[in-house]
């Protein structure tokens, strides 16, 4: 009997010690509001089918400075796919007024000059991206996939350096069938299933412990 009971006991224990970990990152992370990046859209830029030699695809991103003190933000590109059509593809990226903040192979691309942003602000980039003209069919069902990566860094009240990361996706497809190389970001979470563990564990102790005394009532 002291056996078992010491059993459920070191299980609940385990299950306890791993929801404090989610708990106190979430805190953490709810906390950390003065450097605050975010991006619209946030899922997916460019997502376009069927797309064809000299067509090209002109869209808004919006950067937003949600936190309470100023930052420089910069931008990269990440290849999420094959490099055929992802090392022929063109990038043109402007601000509001219309200043080029690169134009060229999006393959070739490795970040903007920083930008500046005050706190509660935010400001639009024109991005655009261009199947080039001269490309053949050896082209045709081939597809792209990328991320536009945008890191900010800015001081806190208190003095300290801190930091936010932002992503959102883009998708080329020379094919109006689905791309092998669209990549979905990963929102499982397997908390729920750790509930679960606890809640079982739970459940066959309180059964083994009712059974036990059950057993031990006198007939």
């Amino acid at each position: 009997m002291k056996k078992i009971l010491l059993l459920i006991v070191c299980l609940g224990i385990t299950v306890s010690l791993i929801f404090p970990y989610h708990s106190h990152a979430d805190t953490d992370n709810s906390n950390a509001h003065e450097i605050e990046l975010s991006i619209t859209p946030d899922d997916f830029l460019f997502n376009i089918e069927n797309m064809k030699p000299g067509d090209w695809a002109p869209r808004t991103l919006t950067i937003n400075n949600s936190g309470s003190s100023e930052f420089e933000y910069q931008m990269s590109v990440e290849n999420n796919g094959n490099d055929k059509l992802f090392n022929e593809l063109l990038l043109l990226i402007e601000d509001v007024d219309q200043n080029k903040l690169y134009d060229g192979k999006i393959s070739e691309f490795s970040s903007i000059p920083s930008r500046y942003l005050d706190a509660e602000n935010h400001e639009d980039l024109h991005i655009t991206v261009t199947f080039p003209e001269h490309l053949g069919n050896e082209f045709q069902g081939v597809s792209s996939s990328f991320s536009f990566i945008f890191y900010a860094e800015g001081d806190t009240i208190q003095g300290n350096k801190d930091n936010d990361v932002a992503e959102v996706s883009g998708l080329v497809d020379n094919d109006n069938g689905d791309s092998n190389n669209q990549l979905l970001p990963n929102t499982a979470t397997s908390i729920f299933s750790i509930l679960l563990l606890g809640l079982l564990i739970v459940s066959v102790g309180l059964f083994v412990v009712i059974w036990q005394k059950y057993k031990s009532i006198p007939k």
